[in-house]
């Protein structure tokens, strides 16, 4: 059985493939501890390192979903939509 979130928590989704130096940065602002990252990073991303992001949220959740390839404005993006609202 999955767990709801509680009410007044956040869920932020993201998917995102290049500039991802910004990511913990962005995390960081809505770190909360009502706060849950879902995120997806793009399997053509290269050399991404999960840890300052994770090091970035010290008060919410975050859960990165397996990396798969997506061609942005292709199907594969709208396929990989509703991975984001199962976690």
């Amino acid at each position: 059985m999955r767990a709801h979130a509680a009410a007044g928590d956040h869920a932020f989704l993201i998917m995102t493939h290049r500039h991802l130096d910004w990511l913990p940065d962005l995390v960081s602002e809505l770190d909360h501890e009502r706060s849950r990252f879902v995120i997806h990073v793009d399997a053509k991303s290269p050399d991404f390192e999960s840890a300052p992001t994770e090091a970035a949220v010290t008060k919410g959740r975050i859960h990165w979903l397996p990396r798969r390839r997506v061609g942005w404005g292709d199907f594969t993006q709208v396929a990989c939509a509703p991975a984001l609202n199962r976690t």
